[in-house]
């Protein structure tokens, strides 16, 4: 390697640009509303602190996002399949995230109708 090449590695600047860039993809991740961007940014996001925790000799956080990133990525191919499996989410809303189904009542035991769910469990 060029010496030149060596030092600037070595560099501290780029380390801690590195680590600054990835905290700012972890950022990122809080303000979007798709489930994909968010799944996008949160591998970017593990691969900027790996690259940052090697620089850095930092085992607590490579060991941390080599753990995430399969993570990431096995939701991602999971959010793609049901993406293509289910017709009524082909296209996502104005908000960029994808609809999701309308709550059908069931019966209970009593047989009265009940929503299969509870309100507070819709919305979080």
């Amino acid at each position: 390697m060029h010496h030149w090449l060596a030092s600037s590695l070595d560099s501290s600047w780029i380390k801690d640009g590195c680590g600054y860039f990835a905290g700012s993809l972890v950022l990122g991740t809080f303000s979007v509303t798709s489930m994909r961007r968010l799944r996008l940014l949160g591998i970017a996001s593990n691969l900027s602190f790996i690259t940052y925790a090697i620089m850095a000799g930092m085992a607590p956080i490579l060991i941390l996002h080599s753990l995430l990133l399969p993570v990431n990525i096995y939701r991602l191919i999971q959010l793609q399949r049901a993406r293509r499996s289910a017709p009524h989410r082909d296209r996502p809303n104005r908000t960029g995230s994808y609809p999701t189904p309308t709550p059908t009542p069931r019966n209970t035991r009593s047989g009265s109708a009940a929503l299969p769910f509870t309100p507070s469990e819709a919305n979080g």
